[in-house]
């Protein structure tokens, strides 16, 4: 099992079970219609931090803060309201990464409003970029929440 430690990582949070908490994000390394990705480390941050990042108008912030929210926010209700405004972004990777924050909701508090976040979903999985990152949500909310 992979520990911030072996993995390089400094001054990366660990869970309890010693498990480093990752996000998946565009590689910038190369053109801007690149689909490759990289795992970075998902940073706790306090819910006002939280809504600043959100409030900005760049990608990579909003993306950071919908992980931050997912993985580490208590109110699973906020959270999921901010991942189903930002599902219809502008930028491909924040509306990839709302899709995917949902079903960490789903994983991570076993609790989601699945009358409004399965229609979601599956509007952005019409969306060919976006469909196989609400097909794994769906998914995940699907196994979580045991739906049929």
């Amino acid at each position: 099992m992979a520990s911030a430690r072996n993995l390089g990582l400094k001054g990366v949070e660990e869970t309890a079970q010693n498990q480093v908490r990752m996000q998946c994000v565009p590689d910038n390394r190369k053109d801007d219609q690149n689909d490759e990705k990289k795992y970075v480390p998902v940073k706790q941050r306090t819910r006002e931090q939280t809504e600043k990042m959100l409030l900005s108008s760049d990608p990579e912030q909003i993306r950071e803060a919908l992980w931050s929210a997912a993985y580490y926010d208590p109110d699973w209700r906020w959270v999921q309201g901010q991942c189903l405004y930002y599902l219809t972004h502008s930028d491909l990777w924040v509306r990839r990464n709302a899709a995917t924050c949902l079903g960490l909701l789903a994983v991570f508090h076993n609790k989601l409003d699945v009358e409004v976040v399965v229609p979601a979903l599956e509007r952005a999985a019409q969306e060919t970029e976006v469909k196989p990152f609400a097909e794994d949500s769906l998914a995940d909310i699907r196994h979580s929440m045991k739906l049929q």
